[in-house]
């Protein structure tokens, strides 16, 4: 569903701005290569308008992008969606879509992935120093008096501070679709992306994990009959959250496999991820065969190429078939 970091660039931006148009809260969020993750806030009316609107403009994208001709809809007829009440079961909930990347075996530690949220939660804190944070400054300025003087006044105000920062509509403009349509005081990073702090509710994630601590214990802490019980506090009479709630699509045997690489001490990925896969048949293999894209292939060149990645790269056959789709 995403081949490469601009992809999931673009992805988080159809996220933030019909977030923004949609009225829902995006507490947390994380892009593997082939679905996504979000936790949000919002009401039943509006939370499937959201979600459609993303997938249109995301098929929209990536149509253009890869010269796709096919009618092709990522994802399910539906989506999955999972209603969660309680301070436990909402952070649980937080904890198993933050370590993602941990359970699918893509990272050995949730922090090194660099597509979600994960990072820009307590940043401060955690010693993400590189991260662009929400901050308040005093501001200064001036205010008629019913008088007819003027006098000074300080007040807080709410920006995002950090590095390379897009500040410019116009220069913001230029990374979007036309006629998108965003806040004034959003910002985006260099390669053209709108920062979370923007668009997130950041401190309301944090407020579900108390403090930098706990959110780290949460981040590394083995699942258990402890995490299950834990979440009974709740009294909603809800079932806990664990891995199998969060995958739905996925089977037992891949859930217990979620849950090995979980407690995996050392982390050993042989071959490449799907992101630097697909980077390589994009930039070397496609072209060979004189096509703009892997869509554009026939299905006898796919196959070729498939083997051809199983035999030289020694990768799965189900990764092959992620990275060259039928």
């Amino acid at each position: 569903m995403m081949r490469d970091s601009h992809d999931v660039g673009m992805m988080i931006n159809f996220l933030a701005m019909n977030a923004w148009k949609h009225r829902i809260q995006i507490l947390a969020d994380c892009e593997m290569s082939t679905h996504v993750h979000l936790i949000v806030m919002g009401t039943d009316d509006d939370v499937p308008v959201f979600i459609k609107e993303v997938r249109r403009q995301y098929t929209r994208h990536m149509d253009a992008k890869y010269g796709r001709t096919k009618h092709v809809r990522f994802g399910e007829k539906g989506y999955f969606e999972l209603d969660v009440f309680g301070n436990s079961h909402i952070q649980s909930a937080l904890s198993y879509v933050l370590r993602n990347p941990l359970h699918h075996g893509v990272t050995g530690t949730p922090f090194a992935y660099p597509f979600s949220s994960i990072n820009d939660i307590f940043p401060v804190e955690m010693g993400k120093l590189d991260r662009p944070i929400l901050t308040n400054v005093r501001h200064s300025g001036l205010r008629l008096r019913r008088d007819g003087n003027w006098h000074k006044f300080e007040s807080n105000i709410t920006q995002v501070v950090g590095n390379d920062i897009i500040d410019s509509r116009q220069a913001i403009a230029g990374f979007l679709p036309r006629n998108s349509q965003w806040p004034d005081e959003w910002k985006m990073s260099k390669d053209g992306v709108f920062l979370r702090p923007c668009f997130e509710e950041l401190k309301q994630t944090e407020m579900q994990f108390v403090s930098p601590g706990g959110f780290q214990f949460c981040m590394f802490r083995k699942s258990d009959e402890n995490w299950l019980q834990e979440q009974n506090q709740d009294a909603n009479g809800l079932p806990p959250i664990d891995l199998a709630r969060i995958e739905p699509f996925s089977n037992e045997q891949m859930v217990r496999q979620y849950l090995a690489n979980e407690k995996a001490s050392t982390f050993k990925k042989s071959g490449p991820n799907d992101f630097d896969l697909c980077q390589i048949i994009d930039r070397d293999v496609v072209p060979e065969f004189k096509c703009h894209s892997v869509y554009e292939l026939t299905d006898s060149k796919k196959n070729m190429i498939r083997n051809m990645l199983m035999r030289e790269l020694h990768i799965p056959e189900v990764q092959a078939l992620r990275c060259v789709p039928s």
